[in-house]
């Protein structure tokens, strides 16, 4: 087994901390709860949304159980109650709950001009039944059980019903 150096130590950590923050960024879209609000805040004034980071979200998008539309363009709720009863008992720094509103509405919009040509045209192929792996960094992704999941479940729907689905993630990609 290769010894391990800190150079590869700290590579690895790096596209460990990256794999998480996408999962992070599909649960703030999904809860919005201020504390993923609070994370993506932090990620949005830092390093901001990088290549590996947007992969990485894609993926959880893919395996996510909401549709991709949805999480693409989010109802925003309704989060001042879990700002004043848990968010502001757990932070320990003072945030603003505007402060924590705007970082999820940057955070769509950073997700979306983020999005490459071929990443909007592998999701519609993808939420149309016949993902083009060729558009994507990794089409390893094609092998993981929660995205072959999420294409079974696409399958099952009514062609009325995945028209409708791939019209939904069309506009929200190039709106």
């Amino acid at each position: 087994m290769p010894k391990r150096t800190s150079k590869s130590k700290s590579k690895y950590n790096a596209l460990a901390l990256q794999i998480h923050i996408g999962g992070k960024i599909c649960a703030a879209l999904d809860r919005q709860h201020p504390r993923d609000l609070f994370d993506v805040k932090r990620l949005l004034e830092n390093e901001g949304i990088t290549d590996d980071v947007k992969d990485s979200f894609l993926f959880y998008l893919l395996s996510h159980s909401r549709p991709v539309n949805e999480l693409l363009d989010p109802n925003f709720k309704v989060i001042e109650k879990e700002y004043n009863d848990e968010f502001l008992t757990m932070a320990k720094q003072e945030i603003l709950l505007k402060e924590l509103l705007e970082a999820r509405s940057r955070l769509v919009e950073d997700l979306k001009k983020k999005l490459t040509q071929d990443d909007k045209e592998f999701l519609i192929s993808f939420v149309s039944n016949i993902p083009d792996w060729s558009k994507v960094r990794d089409d390893k992704i094609r092998n993981y059980p929660s995205v072959k999941w999420k294409l079974l479940n696409q399958s099952k729907m009514s062609k009325e019903k995945l028209k409708k689905y791939v019209e939904n993630v069309t506009n929200v990609l190039w709106a």
